[in-house]
């Protein structure tokens, strides 16, 4: 699978704008108590900043958290395990592909990769509570995701949707796909646009 990330050294984020629902943030944080433990993920909530640790403790489902919450959670995994690398925040996109499509959201699973992406863009509202998602159709084996209108963003975000439309291909029998965001908001574009191709 190829994926490829814009140059973010110019990258800039708002964190504020806009929740997230618990579900979301629920499958990061499983991510890290089945790769590093329990205790892991107590310490790092601790010491996210402005103490926000405190604030999802505990992480209902259906509880809307704000935005900033899942990006600090993100990006301080990131630091502590995976050496501030924001490539390793796509591991939190690729684990909340997967949970979703072999549990709750199985049935959206399609033989065609284009019913698959048709049906989940109106799912966006689900679970965070800004901007859009739409599909554009390109060719027999491509396609195009945009997000647009987001009060808020961050290169964090967008890391870890290449990693969950990297899952979402490989989930579809196309391992050999690839993923590329061609434009994004972080970088003062309109939308955030990913290419797919499989």
């Amino acid at each position: 699978m190829a994926i490829h990330s814009p140059d973010r050294s110019a990258a800039v984020e708002q964190l504020e704008g806009g929740n997230v629902k618990g579900v979301m943030l629920r499958s990061h944080v499983n991510l890290i108590i089945e790769e590093y433990g329990q205790e892991e993920l107590d310490d790092l909530l601790a010491h996210l900043p402005r103490g926000l640790g405190s604030a999802v403790t505990p992480i209902l489902a259906s509880q809307w958290y704000p935005f900033e919450v899942l990006i600090e959670l993100d990006r301080a995994a990131s630091k502590r395990f995976g050496e501030g690398r924001i490539e390793w925040i796509r591991r939190f996109g690729s684990y909340s592909a997967a949970s979703a499509l072999t549990s709750t959201y199985k049935v959206f699973r399609q033989d065609d990769l284009h019913t698959y992406f048709i049906r989940s863009a109106p799912l966006n509202s689900q679970f965070q509570d800004f901007g859009r998602v739409s599909f554009e159709e390109h060719g027999q084996t491509s396609a195009r995701m945009i997000h647009s209108d987001y009060p808020c963003f961050s290169p964090v975000y967008c890391e870890s949707a290449l990693g969950y439309y990297e899952k979402v291909l490989e989930l579809h029998g196309a391992p050999d796909g690839s993923v590329a965001e061609t434009s994004c908001q972080t970088l003062r574009d309109k939308a955030c646009i990913f290419e797919l191709n499989w």
